[in-house]
Parts: structure tokens; sequence; C-alpha cells
């Protein structure tokens, strides 16, 4: 018949009428859809099922190890250890929390066991003596320098914690890349993708061609456009799959928990025979340092006395162990019917090596993968198939993945507007892969979303150190005054949680009678207070609760405060930002951003201002700590002199980095000016003092400005700066290393940065300056997080961005040539920053950015003719 009412086929003599055209397009959407989510459900079951055989594996392991260290010990310690096995319990609960939920510092959890161990050993060899607990105090200050257990704590901390770091870092990622996939097949299918699919499927059955399928290229056209979204992530994906492959080589070789979890036992055993080797010198040099302790009492040794006879086990003296492990376990011919049987966790990392690494370029190839399951025609039938319009040869070409690539697809017609939820994923994805890096380096992994939910969207407790206070006339004290505790895990949920390290004042909060300590806690189940405990409860403003303990928390006679953000349940990125507080949203609505952009914007400030995933508190060097001199001996002061009198200019204050005993590391800001004179100070404290017996100043010989310094833009804004006379080193001054040829393109995301220097309070007030030398900590953020607030002009390669968000504090006058350095798993430290001269950041809701040096090592090394490590 003929019908001129149809919409997606072609009019004139068909099959269909209108309304079945309508049913078709409905029909053909659902199987597109089935099909897209079938795909995806298919590679996210891959990353989950490959996740829980591992985290099932590991788990057995652990508690096998667990159980076969308690019979170990029980069999050859007899009844001291009985008497002490929650130490050793604890440790284990330390290790199994971490990798279940995050939240512990794997090396304050060792430190910790071998203390309470060394100071329960000292007892029982002295069990002569009395031990109040201040000489116990004073037993356990004297463990680092007698190291009366050898070298075991130090290397087996180190092998536990990188290798269980990488392994809980490995299972996380396959668990949350299961989530970001399922995530992804949440894109709604757009209209002209519904028609084109329409036109494809069922067009040629209204051409009275039922069994005609289209054409293999004209299938993949279709789909690409359909899935332009779901290519974009195919970049980031490829990135995230070569680093967790990284990571699989690094748990089969040097990080393999296996090899760590499984001889936990023996490596203790030898520590406790090193100390009972050693044991009679140690204690004679413990009485040397703390004084001999005071004998028990006569009736108290002849118990003591009596029980030693009784039970020899209690005499270390008489445990001798063998070389081989069976000497440990004994026979092992009869195997424990809860051991691990069946593969290797060996043989189930290289299975899931295997099943993922088939998972690259899964997204650009979803397009040819849906037409290849009985979408379209075989290739070799590209003459008798449906082409959109007849049974004819499909002549046009296939366009290129992605977004942009689709402004030429003849099929489909795709809406260039930015995806929420696909940018939510991308984030989400390139955190997996930072922090995947980390843990291939060795490095502390911080994540940035919930840890007690497991999930993208869950609600949990985090982990941050402090947020800026939203009153201009709070104090603030640098984090230097509150560091974080532990380097694990920083939650990114819906519910953030801060830990009470910080001063009330100090979380922009007001809570009467609440005494924070001065110091942070390290035990980190203090931290996590809940008003089901028994708690008091303050409600605050904007939706915080906090929760206050009377009792003392780690035996430390302070009271522990939480504070808990309710937010929702869970934010849609797609319902504006009006779920988010008012300075937020304010703060957000004010950006030139588009309505996609505006809500990842408001959840990346939000979580900085409420539970940023850094420690900072505020960035200017006024409200940091102050330094020690000798702290920084390779921070130089950079100021101009007056022509005429010779006298330093304070109101130019500047600072810079000794990377050579005759060159200096600035701002170009700092000396851009030929006609002026310069001071280069070393050893400077406090500025006030014209006779610090540590400051020596020199003359310059000459000054190399980077040839591309832009003053309007601040790019490129480093200058070397070389002095007349060489330094002479010594403890208050020496120069600083830069960052090796291989550190290029290091992002140091999240690595905690120490930025030193003096300068001004306000831009305003220049009498308010810092004339004492501070110091904070700032962790290093990724670039991409400083463009939403300074716009991609002002964010490049090239500029690093540190902290997260700094309420209305920034860097200042007089910052400009701020050393920003880190100090590398060798213990010594690295120049990776220097701060540019930027006034607009005082009292700015930003985060600043500094000149990266890494981008800038091949100009210091021919303009300084320093040679790179």
């Amino acid at each position: 018949m003929r019908w001129t009412h149809l919409r997606v086929c072609a009019q004139g003599m068909t099959c269909c009428t209108e309304q079945m055209e309508v049913q078709l397009k409905e029909q053909s959407k659902l199987e597109y859809d089935k099909a897209v989510k079938d795909a995806l459900a298919k590679m996210a079951t891959l990353f989950k099922t490959r996740a829980n055989k591992f985290d099932d594996y590991f788990n057995e392991m652990l508690a096998n190890s667990k159980r076969e260290f308690h019979d170990m010990f029980k069999r050859t310690y007899g009844m001291i250890y009985e008497q002490h096995s929650y130490v050793f319990t604890d440790l284990f609960e330390q290790l199994e929390r971490y990798y279940a939920k995050g939240g512990v510092d794997l090396e304050d959890a060792l430190d910790t066991f071998f203390n309470t161990l060394y100071q329960k050993m000292f007892t029982v060899l002295n069990q002569q003596y009395h031990f109040d607990d201040k000489y116990l105090a004073c037993v356990g200050d004297h463990m680092k320098d007698l190291k009366p257990f050898g070298e075991v704590p130090n290397k087996l901390t180190n092998q536990l914690k990188r290798s269980f770091v990488a392994t809980r870092t490995f299972s996380q990622s396959l668990s949350r890349a299961s989530e970001i996939i399922t995530k992804m097949a949440n894109i709604d299918t757009s209209p002209d993708c519904a028609r084109a699919v329409m036109k494809m499927t069922y067009c040629p059955a209204c051409q009275g061609l039922p069994e005609l399928k289209a054409c293999s290229n004209y299938c993949i056209n279709v789909m690409k456009g359909c899935l332009a979204y779901q290519a974009e992530l195919d970049v980031e994906w490829n990135k995230f799959i070569k680093e967790i492959g990284r990571v699989i080589d690094r748990l089969l070789n040097p990080f393999n928990i296996q090899k760590v979890v499984e001889p936990i036992d023996i490596k203790i055993s030898e520590a406790i025979m090193n100390f009972q080797e050693d044991g009679p010198q140690v204690s004679e040099k413990v009485f040397s340092g703390c004084g001999r302790p005071t004998l028990q009492g006569s009736r108290k040794r002849r118990d003591n006395r009596a029980k030693r006879e009784n039970h020899r086990e209690l005499n270390f003296e008489s445990l001798k162990f063998g070389p081989h492990r069976d000497n440990y376990r004994g026979s092992n011919a009869n195997a424990d019917p809860g051991q691990i049987q069946g593969p290797t966790l060996e043989k189930i990392i290289k299975d899931i090596r295997q099943k993922i690494m088939d998972t690259q370029n899964f997204w650009s190839n979803l397009p040819y993968q849906i037409c290849n399951d009985k979408a379209s025609s075989k290739p070799d039938s590209d003459d008798n198939c449906w082409n959109g319009a007849m049974k004819a040869r499909y002549e046009l070409q296939i366009t290129g993945n992605g977004m942009n690539n689709q402004r030429s697809n003849p099929e489909v017609a795709v809406d260039q507007k930015p995806s929420s939820l696909l940018n939510e994923q991308l984030f989400h994805l390139r955190t997996l892969t930072s922090n995947l890096n980390a843990a291939y380096n060795g490095r502390d992994v911080q994540w940035l979303d919930n840890e007690n939910d497991e999930s993208l969207n869950g609600s949990g407790s985090g982990s941050g150190d402090g947020m800026g206070s939203e009153d201009d006339d709070v104090p603030h004290e640098g984090s230097g005054s509150a560091p974080p505790h532990n380097h694990d895990d920083l939650n990114f949920g819906s519910v953030p949680e801060l830990n009470g390290n910080a001063s009330p004042a100090e979380k922009g909060t007001v809570v009467e009678d609440v005494h924070q300590p001065s110091y942070p806690t390290h035990n980190n189940e203090d931290n996590h207070l809940h008003p089901s405990s028994g708690l008091e409860t303050n409600a605050l403003d904007d939706g915080v609760v906090a929760t206050r303990s009377n009792t003392t928390a780690g035996g430390n006679g302070h009271q522990e405060m939480s504070i808990t953000r309710a937010w929702p349940e869970q934010i849609r990125f797609d319902a504006g930002v009006s779920g988010f507080s008012s300075e937020v949203q304010s703060e957000c609505s004010a950006r030139p951003l588009d309505d996609a952009m505006k809500v990842p914007c408001a959840l990346l400030l939000a979580l900085l201002v409420h539970g940023a995933p850094a420690a900072d508190i505020s960035l200017r060097i006024s409200g940091g700590k102050m330094a020690l001199p000798g702290q920084f001996p390779y921070q130089a002061l950079v100021r101009r002199v007056d022509a005429t009198t010779g006298v330093p200019d304070d109101q130019t204050l500047c600072a810079g980095a000794l990377i050579d005993p005759s060159w200096v590391l600035t701002a170009a800001s700092c000396v851009v000016y030929p006609e002026d004179n310069y001071e280069v100070t070393f050893g400077a404290f406090d500025l006030t003092v014209s006779t610090e017996e540590t400051r020596i100043s020199y003359s310059i010989q000459s000054k190399s400005v980077h040839e591309a310094y832009n003053a309007e833009t601040g790019e490129n804004d480093i200058a070397l700066v070389k002095l007349a006379v060489a330094v002479e080193e010594d403890e208050f001054i020496a120069p600083i290393r830069l960052p090796s040829a291989k550190q290029t393109k290091d992002s140091f995301w999240l690595w905690k940065g120490s930025v030193s220097g003096w300068g001004f309070t306000s831009k305003d007030d220049k009498k308010q300056g810092n004339w004492v030398l501070r110091w904070f900590d700032s962790r290093v953020q990724p670039n991409f997080w400083c463009k939403l607030f300074h716009g991609s002009k002002n964010v490049r390669d090239s500029t690093l961005c540190l902290g997260g968000i700094f309420w209305k504090k920034g860097t200042c006058l007089g910052d400009a040539g701020n050393p920003v350095a880190i100090t590398e798993w060798d213990g010594k430290a690295t120049l990776i920053a220097i701060a540019s001269n930027d006034a607009k950041a005082c009292g700015n809701f930003k985060p600043p950015v500094f000149t990266r040096v890494t981008s800038y090592l091949d100009w210091i090394s021919k303009t300084a003719n320093i040679a790179l490590r």
C-alpha cells in the first residue's frame, strides 16, 4: 500500500502504517538498549567476578596465616604467647581492616606492634623488676636507637606496606572498574540514535525485505554515532588497563603478597630471636638511659621463681629454632582442611591479567561488537545488504571514534553537549589510574571514593584532616600543625566525615568546651565516633553534625570529635546544583561553565570544602608552622638592593631554592627587571633579627629569565640566578636536588609537598608580613582539578596544582619563588615546583598553581650547566 505519513522509513509503497512505524521504533530501541547493556554487563561481570575471586583467595590466605601463626606461637612460646596473644591478634585485625575498608596506617600499625612486643619482652626478660607506665614509656623511647629486633621491623614494614597497598589497590580497581562500566550503561539513547537504529533494523521489513540485514559499514556508522559518549572513555580506559598490568607485574614479583603474608610468623620469630640474643645488653642500655628499676617485693620474687620452675617455657633463653620452616610448624603431612586448596594466587592473578588485557580498546570496539552480534550482515555480503535506503552496497566511509568525529557521521546527528555522567566516570577512571601508578611505584594510595560502601555512590566515613573556615576572622594553622595521621584512604562519597585532629576553629565550626589534642592521633578508630555510641551530639551549621566523646581515646587523655556532613544519600548529576550549600552554588554558578559542567564543579567544590582529599587549612605561609633553623637548608631569600644605599628592600620580598652551590632557582617575576641589583640570603630564619649567626648574603653575578616568560599570563615564570661566589655548605645551607630525568612526566599527584617561605598575609597591608620562616604541607592535585577554578588558559602542562580548596586563602605578595619539595623514598628532598607571583590569590577561593620544575629540567641543565641525575 502507499503511505505518505511515515517519519523514518521511506514513504510511498510500504508494508508499514504510521502506527506500526512508531511501535517498531520503540521495539528497535529496546533491542538496541538490551544489546548495549548486555555487552557492558558481560564486561562488568568479568571484572567483578575476578575481583571477588581474588578477594576470597586473599582473605582465606590471610585467615590461614593468622591461624598458623597462632598455632606455631602457641606451641613454641606456650603461656607467654597465650598471655599476650592480643598483641599479635591486633596486628592481624589491622591488616584485615586495611584490606577490607582502608583507613589504617600500616606503618603505624606495625610500629605499634613492635613497640608493644618490645615492652612485653623486656618485662618478661626482667621479671625481677617492677616497671610503672612512666618507666615503660622510657623503655619505648629507646627502641629506635637500640634496635632490639635487628632490621626485621624495617624490612617487614616495607614489605608488608608496599605489598598490601598494591594488593588492595589492585582489588579495589577491579571492583570500581566494574562499577564504572555499569554506570556507562545508564547513558540514555538519544532520539536521533533511536531513529537511526529503527531505520537500520526495521525499514527493510517495511519495504518487503524482512530478512535483509544492514550492511556492515552502515551498521558501524550507526553504532558509532549512538555510542559516541562511550567511545570517549577509550583513551582513559586503555591507560587504566596499562597501569593495572604494571601493578600485576609488581604483584607477581617484588610485591608478591603471598610471599609476605605466609611466612610472617617466621619473620616475627626471627625478630624475637634477635631480641633473645641481645636481651642482656639491651636491658643494660635501657637501665643506663632510664635508670635502674626497683626490685619486686620478696613475695613476688618467690612467686615468680615458682612460676619459672613450673613453666619452663617462660624462659626465653631456652627457645632455639632451626633454619627450616618445618622446625616452626612441625610436619605438614596432614593438611589443615581449612587451608587453601586449588589454584595459587599467582595463577589467579595471571588469569585476571589475561582476561582484562583483552579489554583494551573495548569502548572503541563496542560498535563493531554489537554489529557483529547479528545486527548486520557479514562484511563479505556488502552487495546483498541494506544500506539505509535499498538493497545495495554501502558506499560511505566509516567515521572515526569519539564525539568530535561524529560531526561528519552521515547516519546519526550526534548531540555535542557534554555528558555529566560521562565526565563523572572519566574522573573516577583517572583516579584509578593514578592510584595504580602510585601503588606500582611503592607509594601510598589515597582513595577519593567511599571506603565503607565500596561503591562510587555510597555514603561512608572519610579521613580528611581538616577544612578551611568559612569565617575569615577565624585563625588558621597550616597543615604543619595537624599533619595527616596516615597516607591511606581518603574518602569520596555522599557523606564525607572529617577526623577530629584539628581544633574546632580550624574546622570552621563553633563547639564549646571541646579540647582537642595539639597533635594528630594515630588510631583511626578513635577518630570515627558516632551518635549511636552514646556520644554527645551537637548540630552545627549547614547540615554538619559534631559528635564528642567524654572518654579518653588511645590513652592520650584528650576528648575526640568527628564531624559528619549530612548530604543526600545520592547526588544526581542531572539535578542541578540545588543540593549543595549556598557558597558552592554561588561559586559554580559564577563560573563560565555550561550546565553540564556546573554539577561536577559543585561536587568537586563540595568535596574539597567539606571533606577535601588533602590535609591543608591555609596556603598562606603565615598560616603555616614555624620552621626550625636548618629545616630547609636550600631556602633562599631574594631581595632587591637599593642602588644608592645598598640596603635590601623588604617590600620586594621573594624566595628561591639553592639547587647548586652557585645557582638559585626562583620565579622570573622576582628578577625580571635588568636595572635592579639583587641580594640572595641563605640560612635566614627571623628577618627581624639582623645578627643571625647562620645567615649569609651573596651578591649575584648574573640572572637568566626564561626567554618565553610572559608577565601578563604568568607563563614560564621561572629564572636562574648565579651567585658571585659559590656558597659553602653546612648544616644550615645546602642545595636541594632536582627531579631526575625519568621523572619528567611524573605528575606527583597526591605526593605531599612542603612549601616554605615568608611573604605577606594581605595584598592591602604589607605590614603584616611573615618575618619568620614558615612552612606547611599540601597534596599535589591533578591539573584538570585546578582548571575548574582558573580555566584552561591559566593551567598548563608546565604548572603544578597544589592543595584542595582554601577558603579565601592563597599565596600572596612575597611568596613568589617559594620552593615546593617532596621527600622521596630514599629520604632525600626533591624540588618539584616554585611559587609564581600571583597577588590575586590573596584571599581567593582558588587552589594555587605553581611552576612545575620538571617542565624546565632541560632549560635548567643547559643554563646552569648542571647534569641531570
